[in-house]
């Protein structure tokens, strides 16, 4: 395509990687083509590659599908305060996660140590 800011579905799963995933994102309606040819075939814009990264990222974090929806929904619908809310909840479970991730490092960390491995790449007491 000549049009430098519409890609392919494929392209898009390509960028993000995302490969089996974009498809799916997709169908729950997640992420929405720009443009439609007489043929069905599907172009994404730059915002939809952007939203498929920011996807892919967060789900690789750990937070829900669900809530993302949650959010991605209250921002295409213009509900502002839904939208703030799903951004609150959002904040709240990677604070959350941050704080699991932390007490993981230091009981992995404590393991090795107990285990006679010396400080090493990653490892930090």
């Amino acid at each position: 395509m000549s049009d430098p800011s519409r890609y392919t579905i494929s392209q898009v799963a390509r960028t993000a990687r995302v490969i089996s995933q974009a498809r799916a994102y997709r169908v729950m309606e997640l992420v929405r083509p720009c443009a439609v040819t007489a043929a069905g075939y599907q172009f994404f814009d730059d915002i939809g590659v952007e939203r498929v990264c920011f996807i892919a990222v967060a789900t690789r974090a750990g937070l829900p599908l669900v809530d993302l929806a949650k959010l991605l929904s209250s921002l295409d619908q213009g509900h502002s305060e839904e939208f703030q809310e799903a951004c609150l909840q959002l904040h709240q479970r990677l604070k959350e996660r941050r704080r699991s991730l932390t007490h993981f490092r230091r009981l992995l960390n404590r393991i090795c140590t107990n285990a006679g491995m010396q400080s090493g790449p990653g490892i930090t007491p």
